[in-house]
């Protein structure tokens, strides 16, 4: 977690966003979900808009955490009062992370806490369950979601002002709003500025190989993830093979045995 911005940062973000709050009401989306995320808007022009303005705005400010990273998706991300929970999971594989890493930085516009669905996270899961992660691969932990919910996962307490910064392999979740205010935040994926964005994508289920896509930003501001990548050049194959996890097979990888 980092001090990200200043109180004086803080209002102009405030203005940023009034501009984007005001575009929201009419959205329609392509993922049914009882949370509003701006990256399943059906309105390739917003996504593009939110990318712009807040990236404009937030790039300075994350140049103080992360050296040479630009960003590759920003979200919008609003949970009302009673809905909200966003299911286990990892971000999925943005670069290739034998040579590189990813991460998201999470930026609550409230103070953000269990009560409103703050980010919860199982530490020392980066890095150790899967390099293969996309909309059309299987969680290798999916039989594990309630253990994992039950055991593992850690609430991280968040101030205005302060920002998680994620590696985008790490386990989190974030629960339900059960506080009477929405909980508003916004989030910026970020690669390296040297190292090319990939996106994988299994042809079908049986598949032995993966599907690997050069993208950018551009490609994610009108990416539907219920369907396979468009426009965008095939670069290569990759053998694939994965199962699920044990819940001793991910014991032991968090714990670095």
């Amino acid at each position: 977690m980092v001090d990200l911005l200043s109180q004086e940062e803080l209002s102009g973000l405030e203005n940023v966003l009034s501009g984007l709050n005001e575009k929201k009401d009419d959205l329609t989306f392509n993922i049914d979900t009882n949370y509003k995320l701006s990256f399943f808007s059906t309105e390739p022009a917003f996504r593009q808009l939110v990318f712009d303005k807040i990236g404009t705005y937030c790039q300075s400010m994350a140049d103080r955490f992360l050296d040479n990273y630009e960003p590759l998706i920003i979200n919008m991300f609003d949970k009302e009062p009673g809905t909200g929970e966003v299911p286990i999971h990892q971000n999925w594989t943005f670069v290739d992370e034998a040579k590189a890493a990813s991460v998201s930085v999470w930026i609550p516009l409230i103070d953000a806490t269990h009560t409103n669905g703050t980010m919860e996270v199982v530490p020392k899961s980066h890095g150790v369950l899967s390099k293969f992660r996309s909309p059309s691969i299987p969680w290798v932990f999916e039989n594990l979601r309630h253990e994992i919910r039950a055991k593992y996962m850690q609430a991280i307490d968040v101030k205005v002002g302060q920002a998680v910064v994620l590696d985008d392999s790490i386990l989190h979740y974030t629960s339900q709003n059960d506080s009477d205010k929405v909980r508003s935040a916004i989030q910026l994926i970020m690669k390296p500025n040297d190292v090319p964005a990939i996106h994988y994508h299994l042809p079908k289920n049986d598949s032995d190989f993966l599907d690997v896509y050069e993208v950018n930003s551009e490609f994610f501001t009108r990416f539907n993830m219920n369907e396979a990548p468009d426009g965008v050049p095939k670069v290569d194959e990759v053998p694939f093979s994965q199962g699920y996890l044990s819940e001793q097979d991910l014991l032991e990888r968090i714990s670095g045995k």
